[in-house]
């Protein structure tokens, strides 16, 4: 069989039985042109190799003869210098909705473009990844009111946290897959937190277009894979953000949601069949036969927890505040999270709210015994089957600082008709 030499030629027989080179002329082949553009360098009319009958290229006979091209020798192979991308500053409208335009701002320095969002990895002892966590911020053309922003999570909006800037846990707040909140800011200093490089550049050159705020998006989630989250002010879509995730697919566990399942698991000790007024009276009972260096006043947002794993509403509020430069607790006079002012801190007495039904509501003031060292317990009086006593939410007269009934705070401070306000439920966020 003849066999190529490296010269691309093939060996032929002579009479002899001796082996000739025959010289080999290879002749140009002319470019196929288009018919419609003789000068065009693309052609429709190129004819395609002959194929056999299994559709693979036909051999090449073995009286023609092929030329094996020169290959390319690599050192001498340039390489273009990559393009330097100038130094930018641009912003892209998302959205306008109620008249108040969304914008993302876009930052270019020395080839490397910035822009507000980013993404952290929350790792678990054994350094594997439990979530991702992404940041987003928004910039509007002027404040809103983020008591009417929300997200969806395939299809999901989750349950409602209005106690602590509208968080959302997603499906539920007893087995979160997404945990998200917003809030809005007119400083830089918060974006100095998150994964976005160039921020500040970028905060001053959006001030200069009229964005003078923005809102931080914080979505904690463990599902791995490609993410999206759809944004809502009221009933409007925004926009939908994406992200890749890499975390376990579980739920998300904090302290306080695993302290508040102690308490459950606990307290459902103590009767078979506890009705829900006596699951909140027993959690009350727990939190006083701890000691008080564990279980301060604070400890109220426990009980408000553990509703919260049953599906209630529940929100907390203090009374601690600075009058001349001195700290005192106004005992006489609760705010809200959103009620407070630059004199106000939560690190006074509080004091926590359950809605137990669309017209009342329990009011929760528990702490632990001072007569006990940090870590003991005293439980030698049983706890007494109780349902705990309710109030109605138009009642007045209560220690609530600017407003008269917890109806009135509720559509006051929260933005809501606490007569309506379901936790799963949208469209019933907002007023």
């Amino acid at each position: 069989q003849n066999v190529m030499h490296t010269d691309g030629t093939i060996p032929q027989n002579d009479n002899n039985g001796k082996t000739v080179t025959p010289k080999v002329t290879v002749k140009p082949t002319a470019r196929p042109t288009n018919s419609a553009n003789p000068t065009s360098k693309a052609s429709s009319t190129v004819t395609p190799k002959p194929t056999g009958s299994e559709g693979r290229v036909t051999d090449v006979p073995a009286n023609r003869t092929t030329v094996t091209p020169i290959p390319t020798t690599p050192w001498i192979t340039q390489t273009p210098w990559p393009t330097q991308i100038p130094d930018s500053d641009s912003y892209e409208v998302v959205a306008t909705v109620d008249g108040v335009t969304y914008a993302q701002g876009f930052t270019v320095r020395s080839g490397k473009e910035g822009t507000d969002k980013g993404t952290w990895q929350g790792y678990l002892p054994d350094n594997s990844i439990a979530y991702t966590n992404l940041y987003y911020a928004l910039y509007v053309s002027e404040k809103v009111d983020t008591r009417n922003l929300y997200i969806k999570y395939k299809g999901d909006e989750g349950y409602r946290d209005i106690d602590g800037y509208n968080k959302q846990y997603i499906p539920d707040y007893a087995s979160p897959k997404v945990v998200a909140g917003l809030t809005m800011y007119d400083t830089e200093e918060s974006l100095q937190y998150c994964p976005f490089d160039y921020s500040d550049i970028r905060f001053e050159y959006m001030k200069e277009q009229g964005f003078e705020n923005y809102i931080l998006i914080s979505i904690y989630f463990s599902d791995p894979g490609d993410q999206t989250f759809d944004l809502y002010y009221k009933d409007k879509k925004i926009t939908t953000l994406d992200s890749t995730g890499k975390g376990n697919g579980k739920r998300l566990e904090s302290s306080d949601l695993l302290k508040a399942e102690k308490i459950l698991s606990e307290i459902s000790e103590y009767k078979e069949n506890m009705t829900d007024l006596e699951i909140l009276d027993a959690a009350c009972y727990w939190i006083r036969n701890q000691s008080y260096s564990g279980f301060t006043c604070l400890s109220c947002r426990h009980v408000a927890n553990v509703m919260k794993l049953l599906g209630y509403p529940a929100w907390r509020m203090w009374c601690g505040t600075y009058i001349d430069g001195q700290f005192v607790n106004a005992y006489g006079s609760y705010f809200s999270i959103y009620g407070m002012t630059e004199n106000d801190t939560t690190g006074g007495h509080g004091i926590a709210f359950v809605r137990t039904d669309p017209t009342h509501f329990a009011f929760i003031e528990v702490q632990g015994r001072t007569s006990l060292n940090y870590g003991e317990t005293d439980f030698s009086t049983p706890w007494e089957p109780s349902e705990y006593s309710t109030i109605s939410i138009d009642a007045p007269h209560l220690p609530i600082r600017d407003y008269d009934t917890v109806e009135d705070l509720m559509k006051g401070d929260f933005g809501i008709d606490i007569t309506k306000f379901d936790p799963f439920d949208c469209t019933t966020w907002y007023d």
